[in-house]
């Protein structure tokens, strides 16, 4: 019995040694010791919270949600009167995955505004070209694809030099640097006052033609021959026949061509020498209105210069306008003072091109122009932000203070809207027409800004567009 049980407490001994050798085994021969060693700890991040002048900061492990250590204030003074209520932070605020930083966004870190020319350009370039000279317009255009530019033909319609040769008009007008416009159907001295049948055959007849000529184009501005426009008409028998008093035709003050050209055009260049304002004024036949628009001529009868002319595109961008230039031919040799060389048009040309490659200059056909601004002057916009995105609210009121419908058919051109960003944006996304555009971001005064193209809607609808963070810092 002594025997059995001594053994058998030496066994024991031996079993219990086993064990507690095993247990002090290497780590490398137990799984699950070497899991716990080679899970390292979740990374640390460091996340700021910027509230106004103040900054706090959190510290988070990897995947967890940061949460800013004070309530931000659900206002914050005006700089006169009242206070902006808090939007939001700048983005929205996720897991941690690396150094982050959050800004709250109050009303007044919210604007957006609407540029007086497309891409937010100091000024207007529009070259009108009058008459309808093919040669003319081929070589145009050769030269507005080299230096970036942008014109209208002022076609005169009866011309054999336009119905003669429509398939090459065609041709010229595809390639997206020149539009046709309306210059009357006949341009004749006899043309200037008379019936309301004449008005109908030069007004509104060379209208309809180029207009069914070139359906995509929108014939929308008019250049009245010879500078003159009329408020009366000659009156008329049942048959149409003028009616006469002491060998004078009898006058009736109707609105006379001048209410033919306004019922059937949104501009008129009617001849009046200087640089136009970006906002056109609405009254009838004031200078700089909108059917008296401001033009630079020109001329080679010895007064004017190349450098005359480049000093307009200097001082339109300088002082902010839209300059409209009046040519007649440009030819190898002027014959005429309203001839000029085609070298003069190219130094002109060459002058142009460095400020419309800047985006200081935009150039602009006349019916481009005519668009935007037109469209711009009866649109509003506002900036609202919601969970990190930012919406443009756009509303446009197509009857005009001059009583005009802008079709939405023809008057869809793309507005541009200078809106703020949160800093943390580097570029910026939007959709237009199913499309994706996309926005750099830049800095003035400290603050961040982007530049959007939109749409206007129907009349009196408000189109919210999404702008979203493409890039973030």
């Amino acid at each position: 019995m002594k025997r059995f049980t001594l053994s058998f407490f030496v066994l024991l001994c031996l079993s219990l040694g086993a064990v507690a050798l095993s247990s002090c085994a290497p780590v490398a021969n137990n799984p699950a010791a070497r899991t716990t060693e080679t899970t390292a700890e979740k990374p640390v991040y460091t996340v700021k919270f910027v509230i106004r002048d103040k900054e706090y900061t959190v510290k988070v492990a990897e995947g967890e949600t940061p949460v800013c250590p004070v309530t931000p204030p659900a206002t914050t003074p005006a700089p006169t009167v009242g206070r902006y209520p808090f939007l939001g932070w700048d983005k929205p605020i996720r897991p941690a995955n690396d150094d982050a930083t959050y800004t709250a966004w109050y009303a007044s870190d919210v604007s957006a505004s609407l540029t007086s020319a497309k891409n937010g350009a100091k000024a207007v370039l529009t070259m009108t070209y009058d008459d309808g000279d093919l040669a003319i317009a081929k070589w145009v255009n050769q030269k507005n694809k080299e230096y970036k530019l942008a014109g209208s033909c002022m076609i005169i319609t009866s011309r054999s030099g336009f119905k003669d040769h429509i398939s090459e008009w065609k041709a010229v007008f595809a390639d997206g640097t020149l539009e046709p416009q309306c210059h009357s159907t006949t341009h004749s001295g006899d043309t200037k006052e008379g019936p309301p049948s004449l008005y109908q055959q030069e007004i509104v007849d060379s209208k309809n033609l180029l207009a069914t000529t070139f359906p995509k184009n929108d014939i929308i501005c008019y250049a009245t021959p010879y500078c003159f426009v009329t408020e009366f008409s000659y009156k008329t028998d049942a048959n149409g026949n003028v009616i006469y008093q002491n060998g004078n035709p009898v006058k009736v003050k109707d609105g006379g061509s001048q209410k033919v050209i306004e019922e059937n055009y949104f501009v008129n260049r009617n001849g009046p020498s200087g640089l136009q304002s970006l906002d056109p004024t609405f009254v009838g036949t004031e200078k700089g209105s909108w059917y008296n628009v401001y033009v630079q001529w020109f001329y080679t009868n010895g007064s004017q210069t190349d450098a005359e002319r480049t000093g307009w595109i200097d001082d339109a961008v300088e002082r902010g306008g839209w300059l409209i230039i009046l040519a007649h031919q440009i030819t190898d040799s002027p014959a005429n003072e309203y001839q000029l060389s085609k070298t003069s048009a190219e130094t002109f040309y060459k002058h142009a091109a460095p400020y419309v490659k800047s985006g200081e200059l935009w150039a602009a056909s006349f019916g481009d122009a005519t668009k935007y601004i037109r469209e711009r002057q009866n649109t509003t916009v506002s900036e609202r932000f919601e969970n990190g995105v930012v919406l443009i609210d756009m509303k446009i009121d197509r009857t005009t203070e001059d009583n005009k419908y802008l079709t939405e058919s023809v008057f869809d051109y793309p507005l541009t809207v200078e809106i703020r960003v949160p800093d943390s944006w580097t570029s910026a996304r939007y959709t237009v027409d199913g499309k994706m555009q996309t926005a750099a971001v830049y800095t003035r005064d400290g603050a961040s800004y982007a530049m959007v193209n939109l749409i206007p809607g129907a009349d009196g609808a408000t189109v919210t567009t999404e702008i979203l963070a493409l890039g973030t810092k």
